[in-house]
């Protein structure tokens, strides 16, 4: 496709723009640049802390769903532990310390809905902040183990303050923070994605507002409304508009103690 220029404009089918001109500003004042405002805050980190990672198991055994009552037992004995290994984060069956230990295991007991628990300590390993090269994956930014334990850690603080997640999607949302939209069934949460991210530049702490659009009816009352709907339909018909309407779609599931469970509909 040609193009002619006239007047240094591009003309024909596709018109291009030129290239635009510097300002110059009036009265001989010089032009200052400015700092724009981002969503992702470097962070810097200090090298001589030490994280030391512990493995945590139980007699009798819990269920690998057993996230709540797990909680709840560390929670029993956190006295003891932070005497132990100083301050503290939970996250599946590993517990991250901040205070060297004395010992290589060590075993507390503690209780609950009438049953004993023996939980055993066991230090796996030791890191520092931001140092060493291990599992980086040719990333200039945080080793894998600090990269982990920052992302474990914010979510701790954001669980201190009555937020809960949704999902492992980085979203969290204060149950408290919310609009309900006059005369419908829906509800609109308020909340942040946030998470530390590796950049080639370095450690990167990434914070942006985010929100969920919630319906406040449930299935079976979903269910019933449809069957009131077609009340002089066929059951059978009733039937798979039900599925249709329904199978795929995702609900609103139990929530623990860090996150609000999304699960799918697969059958009805």
């Amino acid at each position: 496709m040609e193009l002619e220029r006239a007047n240094g404009q591009a003309r024909g089918a596709i018109a291009l723009p030129s290239r635009p001109q510097p300002i110059h500003s009036s009265g001989g004042r010089r032009w200052q640049p400015i700092r724009l405002v981002s969503n992702h805050f470097q962070v810097s980190l200090d090298k001589g802390v030490h994280i030391f990672t512990f493995y945590l198991s139980f007699e009798p055994l819990l269920e690998s769903d057993s996230r709540n009552l797990r909680q709840i037992l560390v929670e029993n004995v956190r006295a003891e532990l932070s005497a132990d290994i100083g301050f503290f984060i939970l996250t599946g069956n590993t517990i991250y310390g901040t205070q060297k230990p004395t010992f290589e295991k060590s075993s507390y007991r503690t209780q609950c809905e009438g049953t004993t628990y023996m939980m055993t300590l066991s230090l796996s390993r030791e890191f520092t902040l931001g140092g060493g090269a291990e599992g980086n994956d040719g990333r200039t930014g945080a080793p894998n183990s600090t990269f982990k334990f920052l992302n474990v850690l914010i979510k701790s603080y954001l669980r201190q303050l009555n937020y809960f997640e949704f999902g492992s999607s980085s979203r969290y949302f204060n149950r408290r923070e919310k609009e309900i939209i006059q005369d419908t069934n829906i509800v609109a949460l308020k909340g942040f994605v946030t998470s530390f991210m590796n950049y080639r530049d370095g450690l990167f702490l990434k914070i942006d507002i985010a929100s969920k659009i919630l319906r406040t009816d449930t299935v079976l009352s979903q269910i019933r409304g449809m069957e009131l709907d077609h009340s002089n339909g066929r059951r059978e018909d009733v039937e798979r508009l039900i599925r249709e309407s329904l199978v795929g779609t995702t609900v609103l599931g139990p929530v623990s103690y860090t996150h609000l469970t999304l699960p799918t509909i697969y059958s009805v």
